[in-house]
């Protein structure tokens, strides 16, 4: 799974994703209910900011994933 793109609001967010196979209507369904339960666990965000190099040093490619 890839993605390929994103949208963010104050409001609202999404998230495009590729994968090798059509998702079924009830894996989407098991997605966002697994994304719901993570979103109500209220989860505090740590935000930092880091030197381009020194985030690709720490965090490798996956910093460009997440939109």
């Amino acid at each position: 799974i890839n993605q390929a793109g994103a949208r963010k609001t104050l409001e609202k967010a999404t998230l495009d994703i590729t994968h090798y196979q059509n998702v079924s209507d009830e894996e989407k369904k098991a997605i966002e209910t697994e994304a719901n339960l993570l979103v109500k666990q209220d989860i505090p965000v740590v935000k930092s900011l880091l030197a381009r190099n020194d985030a690709e040093k720490r965090c490798g490619m996956r910093i460009y994933q997440g939109g």
